[in-house]
């Protein structure tokens, strides 16, 4: 097979540290979000790669290049407006003349993508969507399957009264090439909302591959930090846990004297923490200072950010380069946009 991970949207939900660099380059645990996609994808066999990208795209390539040195052959496509996700692939198309593997740029889980293709190829699907498990189905979009696995209905964003099951799209589908012949180039398109409802209308085959594996799509804040979290306490298998207590530091970090690292705490590389600060909970990017006596707690810090001495950063997200002064309070749900200066 070959796979394309379509990592085109603008990553609104995870303003402001989306202003400066696509939600795919976002870093986890010190590395692009990115990159575990594509060595999740290698590691199953695939090498053939192409990257849908869109918003704030040239980053991507001068960190990736042709993908030689993370052992694939990756192929670039850009959308000059969104074309949603149909139109994402269907850009696409001169790369994609096999059976390919589709996964949304914000998914992170460990659904086996080797069983998922023996099911497709087994069932004689034109089309196999991953489905999760999750506890509110209304967020999302619903897939209804008989016992073996065909789709049977697609319900998007359901109300409570409708929900018959909480199995959703996990954003991985296997798909056969015939079907971009079905989507109309340059164009909005979704194929979650308009391909797939058709197929089932024709009575095609297209199916759904149940797993309750790792999985977490990472659009939020909140699910950034509970991603860095679960990686280093074991919850995926993609990542060796740490520990109860999840300290994971980058290179040529300084660390102070009486500082308390709580929780799960990511420190990127060249940052500085100084003496007696508090980091709870969070994740703080490259060449970042966390002033004496400060407090950051359950909280996003950017690269390039001085948080100078006795703050408290409680639940904010704070975007690349903002400057903030001494003794200076954030509270849940701040966010602050990127060169701020804060007195």
């Amino acid at each position: 097979m070959k796979a394309i991970i379509l990592i085109g949207g603008m990553g609104t939900r995870l303003e402001p540290l989306t202003l400066t660099m696509p939600k795919t380059m976002v870093p986890v645990l010190n590395k692009p979000f990115l990159e575990y996609l594509i060595t999740r994808v290698k590691d199953c066999g695939i090498r053939s790669i192409v990257l849908s990208a869109g918003h704030l795209a040239g980053s991507i390539p001068e960190y990736f290049g042709n993908g030689e040195r993370f052992g694939v052959d990756l192929h670039y496509v850009v959308e000059k407006t969104p074309l949603g996700t149909g139109g994402g692939i269907k850009n696409a198309q001169d790369y994609l003349d096999d059976t390919f593997m589709v996964i949304n740029g914000d998914v992170f889980t460990d659904i086996d993508i080797n069983a998922m293709a023996d099911f497709h190829f087994s069932r004689g699907a034109l089309a196999t969507i991953a489905l999760t498990p999750v506890d509110d189905p209304t967020r999302y979009g619903v897939i209804e399957t008989d016992k073996s696995g065909r789709v049977l209905k697609f319900l998007e964003k359901p109300k409570l009264e409708q929900v018959t099951t909480n199995m959703i799209n996990a954003g991985l589908i296997i798909m056969e090439p015939s079907l971009l012949d079905l989507i109309p180039p340059n164009t909005k398109y979704s194929y979650e909302k308009e391909l797939f409802p058709s197929l089932l209308a024709c009575g095609k085959p297209v199916y759904a591959f149940a797993s309750e594996k790792y999985w977490i799509d990472i659009g939020t804040p909140e699910k950034y930090l509970e991603l860095s979290s679960d990686l280093l306490t074991g919850k995926s298998v993609q990542y060796p846990s740490c520990s109860a207590l999840a300290v994971y530091k980058g290179n040529n970090v300084a660390v102070g004297e009486n500082v308390s690292l709580l929780n799960t705490v990511v420190i990127g590389d060249d940052s500085v923490i100084e003496d007696g600060a508090v980091i709870d909970n969070s994740v703080i990017w490259p060449k970042t200072v966390v002033g004496k006596n400060s407090i950051v707690r359950n909280s996003i810090i950017a690269d390039g950010c001085h948080i100078r001495q006795s703050c408290v950063i409680d639940g904010a997200v704070l975007g690349s380069n903002v400057n903030i002064g001494s003794s200076l309070k954030l509270s849940s749900g701040s966010r602050v946009y990127p060169n701020t200066v804060l007195h």
